[in-house]
């Protein structure tokens, strides 16, 4: 064990990215009495495996209202019960269980990444370039040359606010995805479930969705989990309805129907206007949090042109993603923050390849104002001590 390590033994995790939830959570317990109270039995039944027909329509005004998206039709939205799930279905469909290739912008969430490794003959990734400073976000004749192939049928992004970079794609990079895509004929899975936190008021495109009046090229996936409570598990998928039919036959077989008792609360927390209190209230302990992280960062020289760490030119909200000018294997060193007792995501957990091996993400949104400053101590001692 490292000397001088503070005296707090309890571990600090800037692993995952989540909000904490202070967001009144007696609430959920007042609109699960009040589904019961009025439903009684029924709410404690199995469900039809597609949907709770009241509910996509609160989701679909939502998803036009919030999130600009156009032109939903009721029977193009299915229920399913968590992005794992969705995911799953979608290439489990797409790709024929290992017959075919998928394509991911990494680094990319985990979940997503796992989940196509466990359905693609083989997973594609292009690398995002989030430390450039120049325009060239990725190498478009590497993403081309992987969609021509005619093993390719699926490309996987987060379009605004990408999981874990956070970086925002705009308007261009979505048009030219969405013409490759056409034209070789490749599914864009578009996973858009943080397009509201936008702290900085960034200008934000439309969604690749919007382009696919037919929904044929695309399939769009959100969630109320990420602005109310990941406890709910209710995600949404929007795609062609004679495919959704096909999928919620699937997912009947294989994960059964979405929890029945919390698609009604939800639709009673879009009633009572909580999920817009939710989402108000976590941007601004997020805006908090986030301030408290950079001044501390800035007080221990880790954020100056002179640390060995630099930051990546993507939006620093939920996270931070840094790389050591001096390369070092976030691999070993994460082991090691242990002893320091704290704890960080090194680029693997993202990452198919080894493109950036050097790099890794600190997560605060989740971390108790209190504890960010000992954090980064923490975090600074290791950097120093490891040089």
């Amino acid at each position: 064990m490292q000397k001088n390590v503070p005296l707090s033994k309890d571990i600090i995790s800037l692993w995952w990215w989540y909000i904490d939830e202070t967001y009144n959570p007696w609430i959920i317990k007042e609109l699960v009495n009040k589904t019961i109270s009025e439903r009684g039995y029924e709410v404690l039944q199995y469900n039809d495996c597609l949907w709770l027909t009241e509910l996509r329509k609160y989701w679909k005004k939502f998803l036009e209202e919030k999130f600009w998206i156009k032109n939903i039709a009721d029977d193009e939205i299915m229920i399913t019960n968590w992005a794992t799930a969705w995911i799953d279905l979608a290439s489990r469909y797409i790709l024929e269980q290992w017959k075919y290739n998928s394509i991911v912008l990494s680094p990319i969430y985990d979940t997503a990444l796992e989940s196509l490794k466990r359905n693609s003959k083989d997973v594609i990734s292009i690398p995002l370039n989030f430390f450039d400073n120049s325009n060239n976000l990725l190498d478009w004749q590497k993403l081309e040359e992987a969609m021509k192939d005619e093993n390719t049928k699926l490309i996987y992004i987060n379009p605004n606010f990408q999981n874990p970079t956070w970086i925002i794609l705009d308007q261009e990079t979505k048009e030219k995805l969405y013409e490759l895509a056409k034209k070789y004929w490749i599914i864009v899975l578009e996973d858009d479930p943080y397009k509201l936190y936008n702290f900085s008021n960034s200008e934000l495109w439309e969604n690749i969705i919007n382009s696919d009046r037919k929904k044929e090229n695309v399939i769009y996936l959100n969630s109320i989990s990420k602005v109310f409570y990941p406890w709910l598990r209710i995600w949404f998928l929007v795609w062609n309805p004679r495919i959704v039919k096909w999928i919620s036959e699937l997912q009947k077989y294989s994960t059964s129907n979405p929890n029945l008792i919390m698609q009604w609360v939800s639709i009673e927390a879009f009633k009572s206007w909580e999920i817009d209190k939710s989402l108000a209230h976590y941007m601004i302990e997020i805006w908090e949090k986030s301030n408290i992280i950079l001044s501390e960062l800035k007080h221990v020289w880790l954020l100056w042109d002179n640390s060995s760490i630099e930051f990546s030119n993507s939006k620093w909200w939920f996270y931070l993603w840094g790389r050591f000018k001096d390369w070092r294997n976030t691999d070993e060193l994460v082991k090691k923050a242990l002893q320091y007792w704290v704890s960080f995501v090194p680029w693997s957990i993202y990452g198919k390849d080894s493109e950036y091996n050097d790099s890794f993400r600190i997560a605060y949104a989740q971390i108790d104002k209190t504890k960010i400053i000992e954090a980064v101590s923490r975090l600074n001692k290791l950097v120093k001590d490891t040089n």
